[in-house]
């Protein structure tokens, strides 16, 4: 996508139906809050970290991508997920381990993998697969827009100095 082409859907954003981006925050709230309540009970397999006061940021991220973009999230990345995929009842299967999960239930709630969308549960480890893919497809001279989500104020990758 051109700078040009951006910022015109930029200036389109003024026209999104705020109700229904509001709506869509809200589907990630309660998914995310249906998580916590699952795991208060011991019906989650591992952990999860939910994205609970950022329901917002996917919602309209998502808005600007094409098919062909991707996203390279992080253990926090359900409501990318949801807003990218649209995919709400795969992804609760894929966390609590069901027939018609995502990755057969081992990834979980952080290794989400569907179509261009990949996530991982090491703080700042997808930034250098975004980098190598946003290069990768520059080479191929392929319009694409390549989204590396940043959380929780880190991405040095492994230093916990």
């Amino acid at each position: 996508m051109k700078i040009s082409d951006f910022n015109k859907k930029a200036n389109n954003y003024k026209l999104m139906n705020y109700k229904k981006i509001y709506e869509e925050a809200l589907k990630i709230r309660f998914f995310e809050k249906k998580l916590l309540d699952l795991f208060d009970k011991g019906l989650l397999n591992g952990t999860t970290h939910t994205c609970i006061g950022q329901e917002i940021i996917p919602v309209i991220l998502s808005k600007y991508l094409n098919s062909n973009d991707s996203v390279f999230s992080n253990h926090r990345g359900h409501g990318h997920f949801i807003s990218y995929s649209g995919k709400i009842k795969e992804l609760m299967c894929e966390i609590m381990g069901k027939e018609g999960a995502l990755l057969s239930g081992k990834g979980g709630s952080q290794h989400i993998h569907c179509k261009n969308f990949y996530s991982s549960g090491i703080l700042g480890g997808m930034f250098p697969i975004a980098a190598g893919s946003a290069l990768a497809q520059k080479i191929k001279n392929n319009a694409y827009i390549g989204i590396g989500v940043k959380i929780n104020k880190r991405i040095d990758i492994g230093n916990n100095a």
